[in-house]
């Protein structure tokens, strides 16, 4: 939804980003989006291989939920360059999510032999769902609120995430359990 709202013709002046960009702007967004997502992945592959999955995974959802707010603030005036500067940050330390939720799925399912393929596609089934419940979500907040309401929305499915994290049980490969 972020690609046709930063493209719409503003219907309210209070959103900034609303509007404010043109088709090729947007893609050069979302290239150097993909690009600190890529790097920031990265990193955490190196840092976060012997760092215990769950506070990983707390961390890059807190970064997710930190997000909200620095776009928001982008969207109402904030100033662009040091907002942005913070916003890099957070997505490279949001990005950790999925490499930690990946890693404690392959540690619960190590022993799972004879399972393992059920509990990866129930995972991915799980996936899909949530895929799709934040574009339905995404796109009612967006329809009311354009911009606010898909980062509300945001923040809504992030905080449901990281309270989830704390339900997961530690990962048994990992140092999870020593500090569970």
């Amino acid at each position: 939804h972020a690609p046709h709202l930063l493209t719409l013709r503003a219907l309210t002046r209070e959103q900034e980003l609303v509007g404010a960009w043109h088709a090729s702007g947007v893609s050069l967004l979302f290239g150097v989006y993909g690009l600190v997502i890529l790097i920031g992945t990265t990193l955490w592959a190196f840092v976060g291989s012997s760092w215990p999955r769950r506070p990983q995974m707390t961390v890059a959802l807190s970064a997710m939920i930190a997000v909200v707010p620095v776009i928001g603030g982008m969207n109402h005036g904030a100033p662009l360059l040091p907002m942005t500067a913070i916003l890099i940050l957070l997505v490279v330390l949001e990005s950790g999510f999925t490499p930690a939720a990946l890693a404690h799925l392959a540690d619960t399912t190590d022993e799972l032999d004879a399972d393992r393929n059920t509990a990866l596609a129930a995972y991915s089934i799980l996936l899909s769902a949530g895929q799709l419940l934040g574009i339905v979500l995404g796109g009612l907040f967006a329809a009311f609120w354009q911009l606010d309401g898909l980062l509300g929305a945001t923040l809504l499915l992030a905080v449901v995430a990281l309270a989830g994290t704390r339900t997961i049980s530690p990962s048994p490969g990992n140092l999870d359990r020593a500090r569970a």
